[in-house]
């Protein structure tokens, strides 16, 4: 992890950044599992601490055998233990600050009907730390938005490890309005894949004016039509990350950070399949909706593959759009299968130490390895 990530999860860690509605701050990811997994991580640290609330259990035989029934017996600062299985058709609101954690292996959350509430399998009113979930098949008429998601994020913070987000329309979608350069989200060591209403309004991950997304370890791909990623947070970082659209994948953006605001990405992979909906890899500015007051793009030691053809585009900067003058910054980046004037497009750039090979065959292998896959296994609790 850079120095630049590690100093903003220590930022998050420290409580710098405040959750709206009183939800407190961000752990890092190291810290994303239950007060009672981190305790015992801490071992004679926390031997004064006060003892740590009995967790709630999901699972068949269990006195909550859905997870609605357990987040609606829930109060904040809860921890939900799910045994793994397949649960159906279980969709729930988050009301307060929980930790939801998936035991004895992977939680599969499968929609096989429309959630009652059109939005998808987890409503998030407060904030959420979950590990060690798959949500697939949320979805809603188009005459009622087509757009339900795994998990909807409507305000708090949200901290997502481990986990797996495919065939919905969205992955994660957190529409606005949230109340501008307030809440964040963090998603760790997460797979989004072939989520997308084919209306090129529903993504993989749509994270609307957040005050900041911080995406790390994870994989995006195969997007069905709409974008890998993307980002109206005021903070945009994305750290060591796979954004891909293979050989059939039809998705636009790879990674689209509309409204500008500060936005570093670094040490990923990105690739420009060859049915992208459009040439450009990287879309930074563009839009109106939001003008933030401090915008950056910084875009290093990343890995940018084009498969699309000769008219793709590395990156493509119109914040000019919101009367903005940013000046794309890229450095030690490797590109592949670009011409050296197909770098950046749009208003001036500063480029230093990338390396440019017109061959996209000579770019290295993708590693397409699910993240998720190596979480580790949490104990199932004994009792009822």
């Amino acid at each position: 992890m850079t120095l630049r990530l590690g100093i903003l999860l220590a930022a998050l860690a420290a409580g710098s950044v405040a959750c709206s509605n009183g939800g407190g701050a961000i752990p890092p990811a190291s810290q994303g599992e239950s007060a009672r997994d981190a305790a015992i991580s801490r071992g004679a640290a926390v031997a004064t601490a006060s003892p740590t609330p009995t967790p709630l259990v999901v699972g068949p035989g269990r006195k909550y055998t859905t997870v609605a029934s357990a987040l609606a017996a829930s109060q904040d600062g809860d921890t939900i233990d799910v045994v793994s299985g397949t649960y159906t058709n279980d969709f729930a609101y988050v009301y307060h600050n929980v930790t939801i954690l998936g035991v004895g292996g992977m939680v599969k959350m499968v929609a096989t009907e429309p959630p009652p509430n059109l939005k998808g399998f987890l409503v998030v009113e407060k904030g959420l730390t979950i590990k060690n979930f798959e949500f697939s098949g949320a979805s809603i008429p188009a005459s009622d938005g087509n757009n339900a998601a795994g998990i909807r994020a409507e305000g708090g913070n949200l901290i997502v490890q481990y986990c797996y987000f495919h065939d919905n329309q969205d992955g994660i979608l957190a529409p606005e309005p949230y109340t501008p350069g307030r809440s964040n989200i963090q998603i760790d060591r997460s797979e989004f894949s072939h989520n997308g209403a084919g209306d090129g309004y529903s993504h993989n991950l749509y994270i609307g004016n957040v005050h900041r997304l911080v995406f790390t370890h994870s994989y995006s791909h195969d997007a069905v039509v709409g974008h890998e990623l993307k980002s109206r947070a005021f903070e945009t970082t994305i750290d060591t990350s796979v954004f891909a659209d293979g050989s059939t994948g039809d998705a636009s953006y790879e990674i689209d950070v509309p409204n500008a605001g500060v936005a570093l990405v670094e040490n990923s992979v990105i690739e420009k399949g060859p049915h992208a909906q459009n040439p450009a890899a990287i879309h930074y500015g563009g839009e109106t909706q939001y003008r933030w007051a401090t915008n950056s793009l910084t875009i290093s030691s990343n890995t940018i593959i084009d498969n699309y053809g000769s008219n793709a585009t590395a990156v493509l900067n119109q914040s000019a759009v919101n009367g903005l003058t940013v000046k794309a910054v890229l450095s030690l980046n490797k590109l592949y299968g670009f011409g050296p004037n197909d770098i950046v497009s749009g208003l001036g750039s500063v480029l230093s130490n990338n390396v440019v090979n017109p061959s996209a065959a000579a770019a290295p292998a993708i590693d397409t390895t699910a993240p998720w896959a190596t979480a580790p296994v949490l104990p199932i609790p004994p009792g009822p």
